[in-house]
């Protein structure tokens, strides 16, 4: 371990951050596909953002995955 960490939840959840869930029919490769074209989205304009130094709202893209290690 590095050491502790904090979380501010007000960012996380708040007004500067968002979520999606997906769910779907099992075994059709519909949701992850869904989800792997919008990682690769959100990627793209985070790597647009991060062209533009000082921009004081650049996305960050976290992701979570708590249902298998395949996605």
């Amino acid at each position: 371990m590095a050491g502790s960490g904090q979380i501010d939840m007000n960012y996380l959840i708040g007004v500067s951050g968002g979520h999606m869930n997906v769910n779907g029919v099992a075994g059709r490769g519909t949701k992850s596909s869904f989800l792997m074209l919008r990682f690769i989205l959100m990627l793209l304009e985070a790597e647009r953002q991060a062209k533009k130094p000082g921009h004081p709202n650049r996305m960050q893209v976290v992701s979570h995955n708590i249902k298998c290690q395949r996605l």
